[in-house]
């Protein structure tokens, strides 16, 4: 899982967004409670211009993040992804919930 998470990591910075998305895909399958491959595949989604995906993977990656600072991490992703859809219903859902720490 690391090695995948390594070589994934290696292909977002080269910009090559579909690797990176299948060797995240093949880290999900293979660790399903891992929240950082949520992270990934949302980050990858919002660099696709796919708000909808980005904001579904990060709510699966929320559910699954143990830190107060994961969870941060998630919510952000989650405003980024409404702002991309345009919902401020979400924008202002992910705001309140930073606010609170």
């Amino acid at each position: 899982v690391k090695t995948l998470m390594a070589q994934g990591l290696q292909q977002m910075q080269l910009g090559q967004l579909d690797n990176a998305e299948d060797t995240f895909d093949r880290v999900q399958r293979i660790a399903p409670q891992n929240s950082s491959v949520y992270a990934r595949l949302s980050e990858i989604a919002l660099k696709k211009n796919d708000g909808v995906t980005a904001e579904g993977m990060a709510r699966r990656g929320l559910v699954l993040a143990k830190s107060p600072q994961q969870k941060a991490g998630f919510w952000q992703l989650i405003m980024l992804a409404g702002s991309l859809q345009g919902r401020t219903e979400i924008v202002n859902e992910a705001k309140g919930h930073l606010q609170k720490k």
